[in-house]
This record gives structure tokens, sequence and C-alpha cells, in this order.
């Protein structure tokens, strides 16, 4: 090794202290150890399937302790730890005193709908819509103080009457679709929750959509705002400049952390908390960070969400320059939202 350290280096030349740093950054790699903490896990992973994980224990710790190879991240321990005959389980608190190696099971880190689906919190609304028929229609909605649940609403800003024959809900297949073929008016669909002026809210909904044209504020959360002392949008989804994008209380439309492009016929995942206690908002969409804990100093309650198709028909050019007014549709599909008193753990 003196050699590769005292030979000049040349231009893309292999030589010198930085080939053995980043052999000894793969090896710790490799190994999942943390050499800075001489206390931690040393930990070699070996997967056969994604259902086994074998860990050799070098040191004497707690087994809890123990931290998944960042490549496993989607999967979490099953509670349960095994001998290397993996018969009998070995506590998670008990400290290994040698070398030892030990199994444990795995399972798929569950989804965020599937985490609210088996909290134990207070559930506010939940629908698959698995259990309509095609001739089932939601109710309609009439104000933010009706009971909890899923509502339809059709757009009448234009003063023209409501269609409903051109914008309605369909039921019937797994999902909600919005029908929105008005070339005035759009369909939304409510999602009450009742009403919750404190403690904490968790909600999931997913959305697909059609023709995603620009200036588009698809998704709504409403609340109670102490500016205007009435309820009305809190934060909105808002596709602009080929990306969702976010305003608070209907003003200017603002970055998200992560860049997301407005696919259409993909159904975004939307995950939301909000922390009524401090005014803070949390939101991801397929699992990207969209806002954390975002302060929204006039938020006093909340009251539920819209799914919005469109208050007009979007339109687009050809390579001719023709003008084609295509309709903003909506799919929203696994609705759920639960509320707990006290901070989620």
């Amino acid at each position: 090794p003196f050699y590769y350290l005292s030979e000049p280096v040349g231009k893309d030349d292999a030589k010198g202290v930085g080939p053995f740093i980043m052999a000894f950054l793969e090896y710790t790699t490799a190994q999942n150890i943390d050499f800075s903490d001489k206390e931690s896990i040393e930990v070699m992973v070996h997967v056969s399937n994604l259902n086994i994980e074998r860990f050799y224990i070098y040191k004497s710790t707690l087994i809890s302790s123990i931290v998944l190879n960042t490549d496993l991240s989607d999967w979490i321990l099953d509670g349960y730890f095994y001998d290397a005959d993996y018969t009998d389980p070995v506590l998670a608190t008990d400290t290994a005193t040698s070398a030892i190696e030990i199994y444990v099971k795995l399972r798929p880190r569950p989804t965020r709908l599937e985490e609210l689906l088996d909290s134990k919190d207070t559930v506010l609304v939940k629908d698959d819509f698995n259990d309509y028929t095609s001739a089932d229609t939601l109710s309609k909605f009439e104000n933010w103080n009706s009971e909890s649940g899923i509502y339809y609403h059709i757009n009448d800003k234009d003063g023209l009457g409501t269609d409903i024959t051109q914008n309605y809900i369909e039921l019937g297949n797994g999902t909600a679709d919005l029908k929105d073929t008005s070339p005035t008016d759009g369909t939304q669909l409510i999602v009450q929750s009742g009403g919750i002026k404190k403690g904490f809210i968790r909600g999931y909904m997913e959305v697909n959509l059609t023709n995603a044209g620009n200036e588009w504020t698809f998704f709504q959360m409403y609340g109670l705002n102490s500016v205007k002392n009435s309820i009305s949008e809190i934060f909105g989804i808002r596709i602009m400049n080929e990306h969702l994008m976010y305003r608070v209380l209907g003003g200017n439309v603002l970055e998200p952390l992560q860049y997301i492009a407005p696919f259409s016929n993909v159904f975004y995942k939307i995950y939301y908390e909000i922390n009524l206690n401090q005014k803070t908002l949390t939101v991801e969409v397929n699992g990207l960070a969209f806002v954390k804990n975002l302060y929204i100093e006039a938020l006093e309650g909340y009251a539920g969400n819209k799914i919005v198709t469109s208050d007009k028909m979007a339109y687009y050019y050809d390579s001719f320059g023709n003008r084609h007014e295509v309709h903003r549709t909506a799919i929203v599909d696994n609705v759920v939202i639960v509320w707990r008193e006290n901070e989620f753990s």
C-alpha cells in the first residue's frame, strides 16, 4: 500500500488515499456497521428472500436496538427474534454477551392507508366505494355543518343552473368517478369530517386525474379560518408550471418540498396530518414530502376536503394551432380520515 500512497498521482490515476476511502465506505455500507459508535451493533446482512433476515451480533447490546439495512426500508421487524434453528424465540430485551447469530421475520411496511385502517383512532370517514351499485347516488352537499360523510356538489359559479346529467359522480365500479361534461360548471366530491376544532387529524385519499390542465386546484382542504371567521379553503394542491404546487388560504401558489409531475391516469396517494393545537400541516404525495409542519396561523378547525373537476373546460393547441377543448375529470378511491385527541405516536 505504501507504493500507491507514495507514487506521484496523475490525472485519472487510481492511486492515493481515495481508493482506500472508497473501499472502506463500500465495506461499511455492505456490513451496515456504524464505526463512529463503538457500542453499536455490527451487522452483516444476508437476504435469502424478503421474509428472513440474518444478523450476526458481535457486541454486548440490546437486540431491540437493531436497525435494518437501508435497502430494506420498506420492511419492518415482525416482533420476534429466533435462534439459528428458527425455533426458539429470543426476547427483544435480551442482551447478547457474545457473538451469536439470530434470525428475525420481516413483513412489508404498511402503507399509509393500512396504517390508518389499522389504527385505534376515531374514524371520521372511511369509504373504498366498493359497496355501491351503479344505481346508487351520493347525498347532495348542503353545508360544512352537515354530518360527516361523503357528498356530491355541482358548481354553479356562472349562474346558468346546475346540470346533473352532465355533471355527476358515477359509482358502482369501486371508485367515485367525477364526470364533468358541461361547458360551464364542474363536479365536486365533498369529504365532510363533521367539524374538528382540536386534536390531531390524519387523512388519506387517492385521486386520479384526466386532462390535468394548468391552473387547476383539484384537492382542497377546508377549515375554520379565524381571519374570515368562516369555513373556507385552508390548503390546496394545484397544477401549475408542469408540476404540483400548493396554496394556503386560497392565496399565492407556492413550491412544494419536492417536484411531482401532473400525470394523467395515475393515482395520486395523498396523505396528510393536521395538528390543530399547533396549527401545522404535513402532506405527502405518493410517499414524497410535499409540505412538512407548515404553519397556518388562521387555522382554527378542520372541516374536510373537496376534490374538484373544474369550473370550466380545459384546452390545448395542436401542431396546427387549432384549439381543442377537453374536460377535466377525476376518480377518487380509498378515502379515510381519523381523529385523535392526543398527539400521534
